[in-house]
């Protein structure tokens, strides 16, 4: 299971129930732990689906992208407090995020354990 999947469940209880603050505390220490590493393995991912040679072209496009969500997160999460209340808007755009997320990153992770790490070097430029 991904982080990004184990983050939303680990979510859920926080914004759909009123915890003591020990637990509120251990759940928020997990889930910073758990969504903490989406941002690099974004981007290592992205980089080990292309060629070596364009790896600084992908690496600005998930900037960018990451750039885009940091202004549309805010919308979106607005939009859904407004229609649907705050405990269900808040836990809507976190879990769908982080559901979105692990959707992505499985299909990886199960590509990745049927090649190995190094499958540039069978890479042949359009050249050759």
């Amino acid at each position: 299971m991904s982080t990004g999947a184990m983050a939303g469940i680990v979510s859920i209880p926080l914004y759909l129930y009123h915890l003591d603050l020990a637990l509120t505390v251990i759940l928020m220490a997990l889930l910073g732990f758990l969504i903490w590493p989406y941002w690099n393995l974004s981007t290592s991912m992205a980089q080990r689906l292309v060629h070596p040679a364009t790896v600084g072209s992908i690496t600005g496009l998930v900037q960018t992208f990451g750039m885009v969500g940091d202004f549309l997160g805010p919308v979106f999460t607005g939009f859904l407090i407004k229609y649907f209340g705050f405990p269900t808007g808040i836990l809507g755009s976190v879990a769908i995020s982080l559901w979105f997320y692990a959707l992505l990153v499985i299909p990886f992770k199960e590509a990745s354990r049927c090649r190995p790490n190094q499958w540039w070097l069978d890479w042949k430029s359009p050249d050759t």
